[in-house]
């Protein structure tokens, strides 16, 4: 009897911990094409747009910066920006950093500092 309410306890710890936020998958995976809502019920912190030059500047970024996710250089990042596309910094699971949004969908991100 005494194992069998071990193993229950356990279950319901793995239960609890599959489905408790922590569990989500790191931000890079989940990502891409998501909504800017949908990125804030995962606990997303975003921000309102910014420029690229305010970000530079305020990040101390240079054109061969690379992103501390993915090595991507801050120059190519910000390629990427076209008409219509909002640059929003972001604060999630992964870390600190920027992002690009076409239509309130996530395109691109580029982190900063990695958690």
């Amino acid at each position: 009897m005494k194992l069998s309410l071990i193993s229950v306890t356990a279950a319901m710890l793995l239960v609890a911990c599959a489905s408790s936020q922590l569990a989500h998958e790191p931000a890079d995976l989940i990502a891409p094409g998501s909504s800017i809502s949908a990125l804030s019920d995962l606990g997303w912190k975003i921000s309102p747009p910014v420029s690229a030059a305010d970000a530079t500047v305020k990040d101390q970024l240079s054109p061969a910066s690379a992103s501390s996710s993915n090595g991507q250089s801050w120059e190519s990042f910000v390629a990427k920006l076209a008409p219509g596309h909002e640059l929003r910094p972001v604060r999630n699971n992964a870390g600190v950093g920027y992002a690009i949004f076409r239509g309130g969908a996530l395109v691109d991100l580029y982190l900063v500092t990695v958690f």
